[in-house]
């Protein structure tokens, strides 16, 4: 583990191979996480709970199998939306040892300035929290060419002013993730069992 000023670098490795996850603290109990995996499969370890999960996959891909049974992959371009415990994901692969990717890790509430960001931009992230749990806690949607440009946006973005930049696309991305289109499990390259 790298400690930085902005950042926190964590390098995997193992038998199946290496990874790189660096975490951004956004906001108080919000990072976002650049995933770059050439590896097979790591453990998820105890990231403990959060209120709301978003992952993107840019290319490879990612799948996960949590403790009740229930299963995802994602593909490029993909968003899975949880709001699972980490304790409760038992494996995560990179079938293809390739995968790289955005996680958006909202664990709490509590940082106000947060919240009133996100209700100015009209979103309000206990409805979008409970949605995800009418949807039993998972579910799939296809990345528009907006919510894939934000992605990109973030994805390249460099230098001092990244936290700030970084709270701009995730407004930019919660707004669109509230008026996102749900996909139902199976077809595509995505599914969620």
């Amino acid at each position: 583990t790298e400690y930085k000023e902005d950042c926190v670098i964590y390098r995997l490795s193992n038998d199946s191979g290496t990874g790189t996850v660096t975490e951004y603290p956004v906001f108080d109990g919000v990072s976002l996480l650049i995933d770059d995996m050439h590896m097979y499969a790591f453990g998820e370890g105890s990231s403990g709970s959060a209120m709301l999960v978003i992952e993107h996959c840019k290319e490879g891909r990612f799948e996960a199998d949590f403790a009740d049974g229930r299963q995802f992959y994602i593909g490029k371009g993909d968003i899975c939306v949880h709001n699972m415990d980490y304790g409760e994901i038992l494996f995560s692969a990179m079938p293809i040892r390739h995968y790289h990717g955005v996680t958006v890790m909202i664990r709490h509430d509590r940082d106000e300035e947060f919240c009133s960001m996100l209700k100015s931009v009209g979103v309000d992230l206990n409805e979008t929290v409970k949605r995800t749990e009418r949807e039993g806690n998972v579910y799939l949607i296809r990345a528009t060419e907006r919510i894939q440009h934000i992605f990109e946006e973030i994805y390249q973005a460099k230098g001092a002013a990244r936290k700030g930049y970084f709270r701009i696309k995730l407004l930019e991305l919660t707004k669109e993730h509230s008026e996102g289109r749900k996909i139902i499990a199976g077809g595509g390259t995505n599914s969620l069992v």
